[in-house]
């Protein structure tokens, strides 16, 4: 029924997108929660205090502001990374079902190929910012804002690539699959 509506494959592809990533979100946030919550609760930590000024002593930034805040975009680039993997399996099987005989090999092949070609189209890009990396930080010299730019960067980079596959497959979706 749903491949019979008048709908482009951008909406179908994007509606299993969002409710995909919907479904890790809220996952996610209940196990870290619950994690969280049950780390405290089975094991109270009475040197938490002491930790902390030793940490903050070495140099590292502790403020909760910043510990939220580098917490936020790892998990902006986790939730990317598995749009990615989406996309990818979305393009994997869209291509897969356009062959009627060993649809599922053709359909795995496809999904280590997609990885495979994005790999070396962001590798250049990536070689560039381990560049920067360098640039800005070293063992001594360890900065939180030019790390949060760093992840903040590699995260722009896989939502580029995720853009591309998405797109890729939307295109294949309107052209073969729904003529």
């Amino acid at each position: 029924l749903l491949l019979s509506l008048p709908v482009k494959g951008g909406n179908i592809l994007g509606s299993k997108l969002l409710a995909l990533l919907t479904q890790y979100l809220i996952g996610t946030v209940v196990v870290t929660t619950g994690g969280v919550i049950l780390t405290f609760l089975l094991f109270p930590e009475p040197g938490l205090a002491e930790t902390l000024r030793q940490v903050q002593a070495s140099g590292i930034d502790t403020r909760l502001q910043t510990i939220i805040s580098s917490g936020g975009l790892f998990y902006l680039m986790s939730l990317v990374g598995m749009a990615y993997i989406i996309a990818i399996s979305f393009f994997s099987q869209l291509l897969g079902k356009l062959v009627t005989r060993f649809s599922g090999l053709i359909t795995a092949i496809v999904f280590i190929a997609t990885f495979w070609l994005m790999n070396k189209l962001m590798t250049p890009i990536w070689q560039q910012l381990g560049n920067y990396n360098q640039l800005h930080m070293s063992q001594f010299n360890f900065s939180i804002a030019a790390f949060n730019q760093l992840v903040g960067m590699n995260t722009l980079i896989m939502l580029a690539g995720t853009a591309i596959v998405f797109v890729a497959a939307v295109l294949v979706y309107n052209h073969k699959i729904e003529l």
